[in-house]
Formats: C-alpha cells, sequence, structure tokens
C-alpha cells in the first residue's frame, strides 16, 4: 500500500521544507507547493492520492482562503489543517477542522488531526 499524500502549501520555503521532514519521517508522502495557483493545479491532478491539505492563508497571489475555496470546489469533502500566525476568520473557512498556530512544535502538528 502506498503511504498516504499530504499537500502543503505555504510560500516560505523553510516551512515547507520543515512540514516535509516532519510528515516524511512521520511516514507520509509529502507534496508541496509554495503558491495557491500551482496548489489548485497539483491538488486536481493528484486528489485522489491526498489524505489532507497542510494550507497557510497567508500567501501572494491567490491567497490561502481562495485557494481552500477552489480546492472545496473539486473535493467538497477534503481535510484541511489550516496553518497560520494570525487569527484566522474563521468563517471564510468552511469544513476546515483544525486550525493549528504558528508557530508549533512537532508534537502538535503529529497530533492534529484534520
Amino acid at each position: 500500500m502506498d503511504p498516504a499524500h499530504i499537500l502543503i502549501i505555504d510560500d516560505e520555503n523553510i516551512v515547507r521544507l520543515q512540514l516535509h521532514d516532519i510528515l516524511e519521517t512521520a511516514g507520509y508522502t509529502v507534496l508541496e507547493s509554495g503558491d495557491g495557483q500551482d496548489a489548485i493545479k497539483q491538488f486536481r491532478q493528484r486528489q485522489e492520492d491526498i489524505v489532507f491539505v497542510m494550507l497557510d492563508l497567508n500567501m501572494p497571489g491567490i491567497s490561502g482562503y481562495e485557494a481552500l475555496a477552489e480546492i472545496q470546489i473539486l473535493d467538497p469533502d477534503v481535510k484541511v489543517i489550516v496553518l497560520t500566525s494570525m487569527l484566522p476568520n474563521e468563517e471564510l473557512l468552511p469544513g476546515v477542522k483544525a486550525i493549528l498556530r504558528k508557530p508549533y512544535q512537532s508534537k502538535q502538528l503529529l497530533a492534529t488531526q484534520p
């Protein structure tokens, strides 16, 4: 059985690298995207493999809120963990079950369920 795929969407390279290392060590296959437009494209191409998405809200171009809306059109039941350092507008995050505030510890990340 293939390992579960997680799509990380964050414009900060260091954040993506840290998440990648943590999640890969935990046995996941990790896909990465540095912007919302690319994330939507990757999700469209690999949505059958992706078990959940980790999404930053504050990104240039297409925001995390906009990327989430587009991804939810493709899969209304997609599981999402929002990663943010700001106070999110939860009204704009329908269906999101978990919000993890930056900075977080590896244990917190792995314990958070979408």
